[in-house]
C-alpha cells in the first residue's frame, strides 16, 4: 500500500517535471580544478569497490588521493557555495530525479517480470529485519558515503578518462557496466545500469558532479523507503 503510494507520488512528481521541463534551466559556475587521477589509482580504487571494502575507507582514500592532486580545494571539487546556492541544486536534483524516474520505473518492472528468482542481498534484508545500529549504518552509507565514493569514481574518475581516449558514448556504456557490476545484483543490474547512463547524462549536461551525487543520493533515499515500509 505504501510502496504503491510512493510510486502514484513519484509518477506525479515526473508528469509534473516533463510538463514544466521546458522552462527548466541549470546554471552551474564551479571553479576548474586541475588533476590527474593515474591510471594505477583508478584501478586500485576499482579493485576496492568491487572486492566490498569498508566504504569509509574508500572515501578516506579518495579523499587523500584529491588532497594532493587538488591541494585541500575540496569546495571547488564539489561546487561549494552559499548555502541558498547549495539549497538549489538539490532542487534541481530532485527535479532531474523526476524526469529520469518513469525509464527507470519500466526498467525495473522489466527486471521483475524476467527475472523471478533472485537471491535477495544481504543490505536489504538487514534494513529490513536488522538491528537499528544495523540500519543507521545502511542509510548513512546509502545516502552519504555511496553517492560520494561511486560518483567520484565512476562519474568523475573513470568516465572522464575513457571520454578523453574513447568520446562520451562509449564512456556512458562502459562505466555503466562497470557500475552495474560492482553492485553484484544480477536482479538490480538493469535498473542500475540505466540509472548509470542518466547519471553521466547529467554530469555531462551540468559539468559538475554534485549534481549526479545529489541525484543518486535521492535514489538511494526512495529505494530506502520502498525497502523498509
Amino acid at each position: 500500500m505504501i510502496e504503491n503510494a510512493l510510486s502514484v507520488i513519484m509518477g506525479t512528481g515526473s508528469l509534473f517535471a516533463w510538463v514544466t521541463s521546458k522552462k527548466f534551466v541549470v546554471e552551474v559556475r564551479c571553479a576548474k580544478v586541475k588533476e590527474k587521477i593515474s591510471t594505477i589509482e583508478i584501478i586500485v580504487l576499482g579493485s576496492f569497490l568491487f572486492i566490498s571494502i569498508d566504504q569509509v575507507f574508500i572515501l578516506l582514500l579518495l579523499m587523500y588521493i584529491y588532497r594532493a592532486k587538488i591541494k585541500n580545494n575540496y569546495s571547488s571539487l564539489f561546487c561549494i557555495d552559499s548555502v541558498n546556492a547549495n539549497l538549489k541544486k538539490i532542487s534541481v536534483s530532485f527535479y532531474y530525479i523526476l524526469l529520469i524516474w518513469p525509464f527507470i520505473y519500466i526498467v525495473s518492472l522489466l527486471s521483475n517480470f524476467f527475472i523471478t528468482e533472485a537471491v535477495e542481498q544481504n543490505v536489504v534484508s538487514l534494513l529490513r529485519t536488522g538491528s537499528i545500529k544495523e540500519q543507521l549504518y545502511i542509510i548513512v552509507s546509502a545516502i552519504i558515503v555511496a553517492p560520494i565514493i561511486e560518483e567520484l569514481y565512476f562519474r568523475h574518475i573513470l568516465y572522464t578518462k575513457i571520454k578523453l581516449h574513447l568520446g562520451i558514448l562509449p564512456s556512458i556504456i562502459i562505466c555503466s557496466i562497470l557500475f552495474g557490476i560492482i553492485h553484484k545484483n544480477v536482479y538490480a543490474y538493469i535498473t542500475l545500469f540505466t540509472l548509470s547512463i542518466f547519471l553521466c547524462v547529467i554530469k555531462e549536461i551540468s559539468g559538475s558532479i554534485i549534481f549526479p551525487i545529489y541525484v543518486h543520493s535521492i535514489f538511494n533515499i526512495v529505494m530506502v523507503i520502498q525497502i523498509m515500509l
